[in-house]
């Protein structure tokens, strides 16, 4: 009940609570991480960033989903760094996600764009999708990935799609346009 009263609290209201309660810990931190998630300001993102540095390797990342939100709703290529960490190292999957898709507000950032063409391969067909939804360039190996992507009968229609309009603009990108 909580969560959700705050979650309807204008932004003003709820985003001080947010910074007052994530130190608190426990059910106060979840709440708050469910605020920042929807109305991080750029002045939250080094308390968001220090949060997801401490705790990634506590639990693998389980911790840390609605943090990993907000900075990829900030979209500062300053977390680069620490969101293909987590992409890279966290053994909880909705994590791994959350940091790839955090990475696809900046695929302009080398490092963000490595991370998404690695993501190509993630097990998980979310990630994968998002992947192709932001590699910002296809190498050999990442467009033949991305057309096995897109021909699996077993891969979620959504990636399938996804893939289908990657390899579509990379056609449009090497022929330029009609």
């Amino acid at each position: 009940c909580l969560n959700h009263y705050v979650q309807h609290l204008p932004k003003a209201l709820s985003l001080p609570l947010a910074r007052e309660w994530h130190a608190r810990g426990g059910y106060f931190e979840v709440v708050a991480g469910s605020v920042f998630a929807a109305h991080a300001t750029a002045a939250d993102r080094r308390l968001l960033e220090r949060h997801v540095a401490a705790r990634r390797e506590h639990d693998g990342g389980y911790d840390v989903i609605s943090e990993l939100d907000a900075l990829g709703r900030l979209g500062d290529p300053r977390s680069a760094p620490l969101l293909a960490e987590v992409a890279a190292e966290a053994s909880y999957s909705h994590a791994r996600r959350r940091a790839v898709h955090a990475l696809t507000a900046m695929p302009d950032v080398p490092l963000a764009a490595a991370v998404l063409r690695e993501a190509l391969w993630d097990c998980e067909d979310e990630t994968a999708a998002f992947a192709c939804g932001f590699v910002p360039s296809l190498d050999h190996a990442s467009h033949a990935r991305i057309r096995q992507l897109a021909d699996s009968p077993v891969a979620a229609d959504e990636l399938r799609q996804r893939a289908g309009l990657r390899l579509r603009r990379a056609e449009r990108e090497r022929h330029g346009p009609d």
